[in-house]
């Protein structure tokens, strides 16, 4: 085949700092000693061929139980060869090119449905704290991902004070909008969603933030829910990362009673706006933007973090900053939410970042919700607020 290049597992990661000129095809001809270092170099070399408008090449010998979700976008070859071992459950089998048994390191991809892994997670969240609040979620994970057309991501997290607190909290991430005119379509039902939650949840005083979502363009509309004290709370989330700065403005101008406007600096660097709802009504609008963790940043900002701290080395001092911009009642501290999806944390992986950022005593206690019987969470995001950590994952 013209282009294909082998290389052996150790040398892999050199190949892909240092590609060579149009690969068509890669085969990896043996084993590294660990698969786990080599996720983020995959994925950025494979986004960074997208940004080019080149096509990346096909990739033979790579399992792709290194990826969570996004596993579908990682260009594999097929399977040529009956999967043995662990890998003959996992449900990307078909569309994977990797020969050997799936490595002790690994997790494989779950085959159950995305509502067969949130039940029994609620069973797990049940036997680590005690609460059954992760079950009681059930009935609103399945109106909430009902109303996607496309495929979902179902995210939990926990915070981390000592303990794994009791209150379940989740967020339903579509990966992308339906195409056409079913963007426009789809954006409804998520709103009309929205609205019946916060109609069951005695939350009837949002009609004015249903109405400011509603004339925004149509973007993907994550949204979750979290049990507070007593009571249900509805988050819906803006996303903004790839809006020009008017729009972003616009954006934040029509959801905020006060027509927020901050700084220029702000609002170019803005990701994403977080609306909490409440029974009564709007509690507070979040505001996610770019900065660097290991630098004291503007006034409100998160304090800074070590150079040498776990997450400004995993994600090579990028992390969102996450402001309130409004609150109804005393904002909270603001914190620093970093993304590790592009790293292979489930499992073994998970617990030794858990040990690192909290204690040994947290990632034991936190075992059995990282590997059920039809899922494996994978870490993709962190919270550091204060003393607090969240740790949110994606159900796998």
């Amino acid at each position: 085949m013209t282009g294909l290049v082998r290389v052996a597992g150790d040398q892999l990661s050199d190949l892909l700092r240092h590609p060579p000129d149009a690969p068509i095809a890669v085969e990896v001809t043996s084993a590294p000693a660990s698969w786990a270092p080599l996720k983020p170099l995959l994925a950025r070399f494979i986004r960074s061929c997208r940004e080019r408008g080149v096509d990346p090449p096909v990739f033979g010998g790579v399992p792709l139980c290194l990826f969570g979700s996004e596993w579908p976008g990682f260009p594999s070859r097929e399977r040529t060869t009956t999967a043995i071992g662990r890998c003959a459950p996992c449900r990307a089998r078909r569309a994977c090119g990797f020969t050997a048994e799936l490595p002790d390191e690994l997790l494989a991809i779950s085959e159950g449905t995305t509502l067969q892994r949130w039940r029994d997670y609620g069973a797990a969240f049940r036997q680590v704290t005690g609460s059954n609040d992760a079950t009681a979620c059930t009935p609103f994970v399945e109106r909430i991902m009902s109303a996607y057309r496309g495929p979902v991501s179902l995210e939990p997290s926990v915070l981390l004070r000592g303990a794994v607190e009791p209150g379940a909290r989740f967020v339903v991430f579509p990966h992308r909008m339906a195409p056409g005119p079913g963007a426009e379509a789809e954006y409804r039902e998520v709103l009309a969603c929205v609205r019946s939650l916060l109609a069951e949840i005695g939350a009837d005083r949002c009609e004015g933030v249903l109405r400011a979502l509603a004339s925004l363009p149509p973007s993907p509309l994550p949204v979750g829910m979290e049990r507070g004290t007593g009571s249900w709370i509805l988050k819906v989330y803006v996303r903004l990362e790839d809006k020009p700065s008017v729009e972003k403005q616009a954006a934040l101008e029509a959801l905020s009673p006060i027509g927020a406007r901050p700084d220029s600096a702000l609002l170019s660097g803005l990701q994403m706006l977080g609306l909490v709802l409440d029974r009564g009504g709007l509690h507070t609008i979040k505001a996610y933007v770019v900065a660097q963790p290991s630098r004291h940043g503007a006034d409100g900002f998160p304090p800074a973090l070590a150079a040498d701290h776990p997450l400004v080395t995993l994600t090579g001092d990028h992390a969102l900053a996450t402001l309130d911009v409004w609150c109804r009642g005393a904002p909270r501290a603001s914190k620093w939410d970093c993304n590790v999806r592009d790293h292979y944390l489930a499992g073994t992986c998970a617990e030794r970042l858990v040990r690192q950022l909290a204690s040994p005593q947290n990632a034991a206690q936190l075992r059995p919700l990282l590997i059920g019987p039809t899922y494996r969470a994978d870490v993709v995001a962190v919270g550091l607020r204060a003393t607090t950590v969240a740790l949110y994952m994606e159900l796998n």
